[in-house]
Formats: structure tokens, sequence, C-alpha cells
């Protein structure tokens, strides 16, 4: 069985990088098959013998390739192609890749033929080409054409070409048309020309299959080319650097660069000795053949010998290349271009700054949208209100203080006069709605998007009873309530682009069940073909052209005969006999492939409408809770009562949870059942508003899950079909019922034991959760028959802490202003402050988790975040995180940075999160269990003391002897509380039950870089047994790229088989989100 999920995962997950590639470094690099292509004393050898001369100390980067026609060992000249026409004739479209249009086109003069190519590379196709030749690449240098005009025999076709241009470079189509063009003239702007006969093939353009690098050398080695000369199409965003190392392996990004798969270290360093063999000269030489504008061309050759020398420094060669970073003329300033180059270029090499999504003139029209959709929401639930009469526990509340008073005046008791120990209650029974559009800042349901917009509207019907109990106190009515409550909740959850698009979305759409029945009718309609006859009669057009085909079936005796008969009437009643085509068909065939054009243009056109992440949900629910709540009045205060509220409850809820999600290449269906039981306690302070909350809440709740996929691409017509039929029941029905019959779920079963103690003082957070997750896994019997439902079945267990820390100033000041109106909305009250408006938070999270039924014993994987989040940070905010988290590495052997350049500008980061993570691997609990469970106690604290500090130490044991305490007076050693605890785990680590044993592991990595000093720990802990890098994402104000997403180095060396531990492994093979596996919707918004 462990063979099967790991087979699994090495298939599923062997392609997750699909335009990067790793490349081993020197410690790693034998592992890969050597090129088969080299030469070595005069004579070819293959890959087998290249390998014995590596376990031989032979340098393999020394080694070239066999000679061909298309490498040869030197430079070659750089030559010009020379044409001599200046007008040319279009002719035929060559097939060409993503972003490249590729034409035949035939000399005015001569007739010779050549092949265009428009694309926004175009300047680095030259650098290329140059530059292969210089390294001894037999190949022809394209010439580059500011202005080239195609003579074409109408306007018609012009513009046809015209159109294509633009739909294969996936740009404007005027971008490329000069003003000088005419009706039948077309000025081409920024092309290039080369023969359409070549000696060799263009491997100036950047494309690779992997067959062809397999083996060669002389084709492996374009991945440096390739690398270095792959810029922006702006070039401030055009990094000075290449590539980065990653865990012991060189990452390139770039277009196919997962073709480079069989890529070496010493092909590299092949490659990139050939290229510091060039000179200063020489790249110059290159780049004058390219044609940037004047102002522009310096700060891109630069760049090129820059990222040249960061690839040798990766390599471990010296760099070549002298650098002029600080350029400065009329386009360009310090480095930075700063305005767009004059005359009529296709290129971009200049944008402005990309506009934050984030313009706090936004959050005026955000706060104008919530206060009407707030208006609406209150709205609607008068209306129903009016309809529907009923009583809430407010009124409820008024009559029971009625029927106080009455009592009272019954038996003559004055306001002075106790009240005897009495009970009153009254029945709640009301029907409501809600409606309400939110905005949301980061993650929302597992799913991240800087910009989330969030639609609930709701209806509930509640029966209960509210109860008021006097005689407790003169000064205390302790309530009570208990209600039944059923509710059924639509939520759509969409990532938007920026504030402005998510304020100004129809609110129609608000109307969820309405939205998902329109989407459901795209799909609705049976498709019908449209050959109802034996002869039908069909109108088009080719090239702008009419035309009209009568389609007869060819099967049929007497159908050519009616065919041609329909012909002479379509010619009497006028239409010209030569449009009139007669085109025999086999109608059935004809027929399935138009109703299976039909079906894939509704189902694209339904995909078209949800965008990536988009996320439906319907909840039905059925709670049933007690409460019970007294309020304390105190003394007031500036003429404002203070009290004190304490409160206890508990609920237990039924819920049926469907939720649909557009995936990349699927619809995921998951539905839900949980049954849930909570109990709370809580207590606070008001003065005016609620000025202190403390709660803590007991969870228990058991979560079955059905995961359903159900593919959107590459399907037959059957598959389509049910696709089809089941994703209308589902918008427009909300059913399930031929999701169950045609499709197999992959069943989940959750089991959850949780404490969360939350802190609210006035905008201040602090929530501290313990959770516990047993999960088990079913994979569906119909996908995997020939396993017993042992087989099928995997249990897993997760134990967590978490500790967060955040502030929400618009949150609360929204609170207060509920104090005066129920319209006006200002926040959004997210459960992570660090999502709010303003807001920020610090997290820490403590994950344990193993297989818990695998026959050698739980193998347990712990991982630790650290996450600070917010609205905005400044570079000085930046810096001082990134100080803290290299200082965590500051007792390691080995340094760890964070590359500042791009967070040190003046622009602030917008809609941040920095999270680093750290792995830590099982063998460091050997460590453990070595110095502190299995060795004496003494030699244990002694340990234990240098991780926490001599001086911190003692004075801990110097404040605890001013106190007095009767352990110091008693001479026992002196402990500090996470000290105690650790030192406790020697006596409980015997022997453990697996779930346990999990927890024990939680427990020590949290008490340890809780309690005791992070740095030392770390330390301890070691690059040996701990992988760790960081993640930073955001909006970066003032600066042309806009959004970040940088991942540091690692620190230590990542484990293949733990991996980030075993939940992610099977989300990945399951293809299922980490999200719903560890039950995330039980914790306050991760």
């Amino acid at each position: 069985m462990k063979s099967l999920w790991t087979l699994a995962i090495f298939i599923l997950t062997s392609g997750v990088w699909a335009s990067s590639v790793s490349v081993p470094l020197p410690q790693n690099s034998l592992e890969m098959k050597p090129a088969g292509d080299l030469y070595y004393q005069g004579k070819a050898i293959d890959s087998y013998e290249v390998h014995q001369l590596g376990l031989q100390g032979i340098s393999l980067d020394q080694l070239n390739p066999v000679e061909s026609h298309l490498w040869q060992n030197k430079k070659h000249p750089l030559k010009p192609l020379t044409i001599i026409n200046q007008h040319f004739i279009p002719g035929d479209y060559k097939s060409s890749p993503t972003e490249i249009f590729r034409s035949y086109v035939n000399g005015a003069k001569d007739g010779k033929r050549y092949v265009l190519t428009a694309s926004l590379d175009n300047h680095e196709n030259i650098v290329r080409a140059a530059l292969l030749r210089k390294l001894g690449y037999d190949i022809e240098i394209p010439k580059y054409y500011r202005e080239l005009t195609l003579n074409f025999k109408s306007k018609e076709n012009k513009d046809a070409f015209i159109a294509k241009i633009g739909e294969k470079t996936l740009t404007q189509r005027m971008k490329w048309i000069s003003s000088k063009s005419s009706d039948t003239s077309l000025v081409l702007k920024d092309v290039l020309l080369e023969n359409a006969e070549l000696k060799n093939v263009s491997i100036y353009l950047p494309l690779m299959v992997k067959s062809r690098q397999e083996t060669r050398r002389v084709f492996r080695g374009l991945l440096n080319i390739y690398a270095v000369t792959n810029f922006n199409q702006t070039l401030n965003t055009t990094s000075w650097s290449v590539a980065r190392v990653f865990n012991n392996f060189l990452n390139f990004t770039l277009p196919y660069g997962d073709q480079f798969r069989n890529v070496t270290f010493d092909d590299l360093r092949w490659m990139q000795k050939r290229l510091n063999n060039l000179n200063d000269q020489d790249i110059t030489e290159i780049y004058s053949l390219v044609q940037y504008p004047v102002e522009i061309q310096e700060l891109a050759l630069n760049k090129l010998k820059s990222r040249i020398n960061s690839l040798s420094q990766h390599l471990g060669l010296e760099p070549k290349f002298s650098v002029k970073r600080n350029i400065t003329n009329s386009l360009v300033k310090e480095g930075l271009i700063f305005r767009a180059a004059p005359g009529e270029r296709v290129r971009e090499y200049y944008r402005e700054d990309a506009e934050s999504p984030y313009n706090f003139k936004d959050l005026f029209k955000l706060f104008k949208s919530q206060t009407v959709y707030s208006f609406l929401s209150q709205a609607l639930s008068e209306a129903v209100d009016k309809f529907v009469p009923g009583v809430a526990i407010d009124d409820a509340a008024k009559e029971i203080q009625e029927r106080i008073t009455e009592f009272r005046d019954e038996n003559d008791l004055s306001r002075e006069d106790s009240l005897p120990l009495k009970a009153f209650v009254y029945p709640t029974a009301n029907v409501s709605a809600y409606a309400h559009r939110n905005v949301v800042f980061g993650q929302q349901f597992g799913r991240s998007a800087p910009i989330q917009l969030v639609d609930t509207i709701s209806a509930s019907a509640n029966l209960g009873v509210f109860g008021m109990l006097t005689g407790v106190s003169d000064t205390v009515i302790p309530s009570m309530s208990a209600q039944a409550n059923l509710v059924r909740n639509y939520t759509h959850v969409r990532p938007m682009p920026d504030l402005d698009t998510a304020t100004s979305q129809e609110w129609k759409k608000i109307l969820v069940p309405s939205l998902m029945k329109s989407l459901g009718q795209i799909i609705s309609n049976e498709s019908v073909c449209s050959l109802q006859s034996e002869v039908n009669v069909v109108y088009s057009t080719i090239n702008g052209d009419d035309i009209v085909y009568i389609k007869y079936d060819r099967d049929i005796p007497n159908a050519r005969e009616l065919a041609i008969a329909r012909r002479a009437e379509l010619i009497t009643s006028g239409t010209n006999e030569d449009i009139i085509l007669l085109v025999p068909i086999n109608i059935e065939e004809e027929c399935r492939a138009e109703i299976e054009e039909k079906k894939e243009d509704q189902l694209q056109e339904f995909l078209k409408q949800l965008a990536l992440n988009e996320t439906f949900i319907i909840t039905d629910s059925l709670n049933l809770i007690h409460t019970a709540n007294a309020t304390l009045p105190m003394s007031d205060l500036a003429g404002i009562a203070l009290s004190a509220n304490i409160g206890a409850d508990n609920a237990r809820a039924l819920l049926r949870v469907i939720t649909i999600r557009k995936e990349d290449n699927e619809i995921e269906i998951s539905i839900q059942g949980q049954r849930n039981f909570n109990k709370s306690l809580s207590f606070g302070f008001n003065y005016f508003i609620e000025v202190l909350k403390n709660t803590i809440k007991w969870l228990e709740g058991e979560q079955n899950s059905l995961i359903y996929k159900i593919p959107i691409e590459n399907l037959s017509g059957d598959q389509k079909e049910t696709a089809l039929k089941a994703l209308y029941q589902l918008f427009a029905n909300n059913s399930i019922e031929l999701l169950e019959d045609y499709y197999s779920p992959i069943s989940i079963t959750n089991e959850i034991q949780g404490l969360l103690k939350t802190t609210q003082f006035l905008w201040y957070k602090s929530e501290q959760m313990l959770l516990d997750n047993d999960v088990e896994i079913v994979l569906p019997e119909k996908e995997y028959p020939h396993l017993t439902l042992a087989e099928r079945t995997k249990r897993l267990f997760s134990t967590s802490s978490i500790r967060r820390n955040g502030k929400d100033i618009f949150g609360f000041l929204n609170k207060m202003l509920n104090k005066f109106s129920r319209f006006l909305k200002i926040g959004q009250n997210a459960n992570d402050p660090g999502q709010a408006i303003k807001g920020s938070s610090k997290l820490r999270y403590y994950v344990s988790e193993a297989d818990i039924n695998s026959p050698s014993g739980p193998i347990v994987t712990t991982k630790v975040d650290y996450i600070w989040k917010g609205w905005s940070a400044t570079p000085q905010t930046m810096m001082h995180i990134f100080d803290f988290i290299e200082g965590l590495f500051s007792e390691s052997e080995i340094d760890y940075h964070i590359h500042r350049d791009r967070f040190q500008d003046a622009g602030l980061l917008r809609g941040y999160e920095v999270k680093t993570s750290f792995i830590i691997y099982p063998e460091f609990m050997h460590e453990f269990r070595d110095r502190i469970i299995d060795a004496p106690k003494s030699y244990a604290i002694q340990f234990l003391k240098n991780l926490y500090g001599q001086e911190k130490w003692d004075r801990y044991c110097r404040s605890r002897s001013q106190l007095g305490t009767s352990r110091i007076r008693r001479s026992r050693p002196c402990l500090p509380s996470n000290v105690r605890r650790i030192l406790n785990f020697r006596e409980k680590a015997a022997s453990l039950e697996p779930r346990e044993f999990v927890k024990f592991q939680n427990k020590v990595v949290t008490y340890l870089l809780e309690g005791l000093d992070r740095k030392k720990v770390i330390g301890w802990i070691s690059h040996r047994n701990l992988f760790s890098s960081t993640r930073v994402t955001g909006f970066k104000e003032q600066a042309e790229k806009g959004y970040v997403d940088y991942i540091s180095n690692t620190f230590g060396t990542y484990n293949r088989t733990y991996g980030t531990g075993v939940f992610d492994q099977i989300s990945a093979v399951l293809g299922i989100s980490p999200y719903d596996l560890r039950a995330l919707n039980y914790t306050p918004g991760l």
C-alpha cells in the first residue's frame, strides 16, 4: 500500500514547475546522465564513457561536443544579412509557437523567399543569434527592420493579415502598423527577415523540446543563453541577475524551461566558460546589430553582462565583465528608464508605475458600497418581518421587562424592594433574511488573492424561548435562551483585480441563487443539429466573400438529384451560381461533429464566466443553541455606566455544505456533512462600548466530506455531455443527483477536538488555539476496484498550536458606529486583523502530523510558520521583519540572507504577507532524546540552561527569589516554566500511542521555540534536520512591476522523503486542498 501512495506522489508531483528547471549543484551532479555527443582525446565518446571519466575525477565541463554543421569550436564573424528588396509580397503563414508570428514573404524585385518574424522579443532574438555565432553556432543572423512594407491584392487580405499578427503575438494588432500604411499597403514596424532556406535551424528563437537536448551538450548549453537573454518587455523589470540557488539546485524560470530536464551542472559550466571567453568588444559588436533606441541600448548591454556575471557566480566561476549600473542619459536615470522612447515602436521599453489596487481613494467607494449594502440588508430584513411577523430575542426581552414591572405592581413592590427568585420566560419565533457584500484582503476559504469579493445571502427560521431570572441580586438579572435555528445560506467568492472593480460590481450579483441559475442557463440548452433533412442549404463566407453550401447525404438515394434541383431554385431566385457549392456528406457524422462543437462552445462560454478559484458555497444548517448571560453593574465613570459581563453557551450544529470551486483543469465539488458541539465561557468589561472581552471556546466536531472532480479539458463527447448535465443541475437546481450517479468521490472524515482562547481589547486582538485532527481518507472503489477497503483507506493525525496577535482599528471604529447606526460600515470585522483595512497581524503556527497507521510507526514532521500580514508596510517595517528572520539563524553554522533590493525603494508594500516556514524532520527527535530524555537530569538542565540563556536564567531566578517562593526556600532547582515542562517529558516519553507521540513532538518544538532562545534552538536543530525558506507577497507601490512574489534561498536541505509533511503529500496526490484536509475551517481565519 505504501508503494502505491509513494508512486502516486511521484507521478503527480513530477511536473509541478511547468516553465522552470532545476539543475543539481556539484554534490548531486553525477546523479544526472551526462551528454552523449562529447569529444575526448581525439574521439567521440558516449554517455557511459563520459560518466566513467567523471568518476575518475576528470572535469566534464572541459569536454567539447563533436563538431558538426551546426557547431564548431571557433568564433564565427557577425555577417549581416544582405537583402536588396524594400517591398515584399505576403505568402503563406508559417506555423509558430505562442507569442510569435511568422509568415513567408517574397521580394517584390527578385521574388526571393524570406520568413518574416513579428515578436516582442525581436531585439533579444538578434542578441541571441549574434551571441550564438560568437560561441561557435553557425546560424544566420536575421535582419532587423524598423519599417517593412507589404503589398496586398486587396484591403480584405490586408485586414486578415493584421488580425492574424495580433492573434499570434497576443498583442493589440495595431501596435505593429505604421501610420504610413494605406488600403493595400501595410507598413510593419520592428520585424525581422531571414532567408526561407536556412543552413541550420533558427535556434536564436528560445524554444526547446526535451528530445532535442536529451543527449546533446550542443543543445543543453542553450539554457545559459536563453536564461541570460530572457529580458522582460520593460527593461526596468528585467533583473540584473539570473537564476537562484534553492536547496542545492540552480533554478531557472523561463519559457520552455521545463524542456531542459537533462541539463547538468557540467553542461552549464561548459557553456559559461565559453561566454566568459568573450570580451567587452564582442558584446558591443553584438549590440550594434540590435537597434534598440540609442539611450536604452547601453542599459540593455550592461544588464546582459551583469546577468552573465551572476550566472558565473552561481557556477563557481569568476565574473568576467565590468558592469556599469548607474547609467544616466535623456531616458535613463541611475540605471532606470524614466520615460518612454520617442518615435513609433512596438516594444514598450518603459511603463508608468503599476496602479495600486489598494488606492486609498477607492476606500471611500468601499465604505459607501458597504453602507449601501448594509442598508439594503436591513431593509430586506425589515420587509420580511412585516410580511412574516415574529418575536425576536429583543422583543422577548422587552415583553419580559413589562411582565416584571407588572409583577412589581401586582405585589406592591417598589423599585427598591428585592424581587423573589422567579423565572420569567417568553417564546421566540421569527423568520429573517440577510444579504451582504464584503471585500476581503488575502485568504478566504483556503484560497488566496490580493482582493476578493464575498457576497452572502441567507434566510433563517428561528424557534425558541428566552428567559430572565430575578431574585439573584438587586442589580443583576441573568438571562437565558434556548434556540433552534434553521438556515439556508449562499456565498459567492470571486477574486478581484483591484478595489475599484470590487466596489463597482452590479448589485444584482449579490443575489447568489439567481446568479447561479443564470450560469446554469448557459449550459441548459439541448444541442440540436441544424441539418434536419437530406438536403440542407448553409450560408457562409470565406475571406469576406459569400458562399452557399448545398449539403446532401451521399448515402441517401436521389439526394444528389434533390441538391441539383435546389441549386437551380437558388439560381432562379437570384443567387450567383459561382458561389454555390454542392457538398456530399454523411449527415450522421456531420451532426455528431456539429453537436460536439456546440457542447464545447457551451462549456467554454460557461467556464469563461468563472474566474480561477471562484467559489460558490451553499450551506444548510440546524443549530441548537443554549446561552446564559449576566451583566454586573459597576460604578459610573464620567456619567457613563461601567459594567462587567459574564456569558456561557453551548451549541450543537448539523450542517450540510456544498462547495463549488473552479480549479485549473476541473470543477471541484465538495459535499460536507458536519456535526459540531461547541461550548464557551466569556467575560468582559463594557464602557459605552465593549472595552475588553475574554473568551474560552471548546470545539468538538466531525466532518464528513465527499470531494468530486468534474474534468473540463480533453473530454470525449459522452464525458462532455455528462459534465454539462451535472453542472447544469448543480448551478440551476442545486442538485447533486447526476454528480453522485456519474462521478466517484474521495471520502474524507475529520474528527476535531479544539480549544480557542480569544482576548479582545479595543482594537487589539490575541488568539491562542490548540487543534487535534484525526483524518480518514477512503479512495473511491470505482477508481480502484483491485484494492480492498483497507488498502484504499489512509489514516492521518495532526495536532497544531496557533498564536496570533493583531490590531484592527477600522473594525473597532465600525463597532462604535454601529452603536449609532445599523447602516454605517467602514471595516470588514475580519477574523484575521491582518486582512482588514489598515490592520496587521503576527502569527506563529506549529503543526505536527503523521500517518498513524504506518507499519513502522508514525514518522512525524513538524511545520512551523511565522507569518506577518497587513494592509501596508514601509521599507523600514520590512527591514525589521527581515532582520528578525535572519537573526533566527545567527547561531547556526550556515548564514541565511534575504535579498532586500526589491523592498528598499520608497513605495509601500500593500496587502503584504511575509511567511517564513520551517520543516523540522524526524531525525531531530533522536537528538532531543539523547540530550534531554535519556541523558542524566543534571546534564539535561545544564543543556537547557544554555539554550535558555545564562543571563536570562539568572534574572528569572533572582526575581523568583525576591518573591520568596517555597520552592526556592526548599533548595529545589530554579526552573523556568517552559524548562520544567520540557523536563516533564522525561517521564512521559517512554511509551506513547501514535496520537500522543505526535502531540509529544509538537509540544517539544513549541516549548523549545516559544520558551527558550529561538536562535540557539535553531542552531541546535541545525541545517541537517531543518529546512526553511521565506516567501513575500504583496503589491509594491511606486514600482513598475507592481505585484511581488519573492521566495528566498533556503536554509538546510530539503528531504524529499518527508517533503513538507504527509498532509501536503496526500493533497498533491489526490488533487485536493490542504485547507480541506487539515479542516482549517474550524480555525479563526487561517
